[in-house]
């Protein structure tokens, strides 16, 4: 007679390894290894701006509250990115496109890449003006064979320092000598007399750096290009045929090397001429 109800014959016990599990204490901890632990949840950063200074370069970080952090980084040939997430591109560019926001012709959501792409690369803002968000610069006048800095109403100045090339006087007293430097109260007093230019030596521009290409008046040769160190030879050069020269950069041994790395990357840029 054959039935359809299912008997069991006998069972078989296993162990099967699901994973180690710690033990619990009434205390809420965990003993791991023989060692009492505590568990806590991943520490969240605060949102805002890091800076992390490492000899002469800053790095920044940008931590928003939702979305991809922005890192400005140097690479292995000194040019500085910034790092959106997984992806890098030029600091300068990425700079130029936070322009675009402020642009109410552009719509961002409807643009496509490659428009974006071109109005990017033509925005009208030149490499001079991101420079000197960053750096001090002066703007060199050349009259009758003499070289002038132009006295900012305010700021900083790489006037300072510089060796006057002529007397200046005011109606009391003598403000500087030639061949004296000029100090932070004789700039003062420049300011409070309304000092538009100083004339100063040649040779305190040897250790400068054109912002803009200086240019022949006469025959349009470019007579020092841009991102370009200023020797003694090209300014007594550039004091005979130029009538106005172009905004320059008095660097410091401290920070020439990373003005050199910051505008490394002229072809990526448009590079602006002065009107001389």
């Amino acid at each position: 007679m054959q039935t359809n109800v299912s008997t069991i014959r006998a069972l078989k016990e296993e162990d099967v390894f699901f994973g180690e599990i710690p033990l619990m204490t009434d205390n809420g901890t965990f003993v791991i290894n023989g060692t009492e632990r505590v568990i806590v949840s991943q520490l969240h950063r605060s949102p805002g701006v890091f800076f992390k200074g490492d000899r002469d370069d800053y790095l920044a970080k940008i931590i928003p509250y939702r979305g991809s952090w922005v890192e400005f980084e140097y690479d292995q040939k000194g040019i500085l990115h910034a790092r959106l997430g997984k992806r890098k591109i030029i600091a300068t560019i990425f700079l130029r496109a936070l322009g675009l926001w402020v642009n109410p012709q552009i719509d961002m959501k409807t643009v496509s890449d490659q428009i974006l792409e071109e109005v990017v690369k033509n925005a009208e803002y030149p490499d001079s003006s991101i420079l000197e968000l960053f750096y001090v610069t002066d703007e060199a006048v050349v009259e009758k064979g003499k070289l002038f800095v132009k006295v900012p109403e305010k700021g900083e100045t790489h006037l300072v320092g510089m060796r006057a090339e002529e007397d200046i006087k005011n109606k009391k007293e003598e403000v500087t000598r030639v061949g004296k430097k000029i100090t932070k109260s004789a700039l003062s007093e420049l300011r409070s007399m309304g000092t538009a230019k100083v004339a100063v030596a040649t040779a305190d521009f040897e250790t400068a750096y054109a912002l803009e290409d200086v240019i022949n008046t006469e025959t349009g040769e470019v007579i020092i290009e841009s991102n370009t160190e200023i020797a003694a030879a090209k300014c007594g050069r550039s004091s005979k045929k130029v009538s106005r020269a172009s905004k320059c950069f008095p660097e410091t041994r401290r920070y020439r090397r990373c003005y050199r790395r910051d505008t490394s990357q002229g072809r990526d840029l448009k590079t602006g001429r002065c009107i001389a």
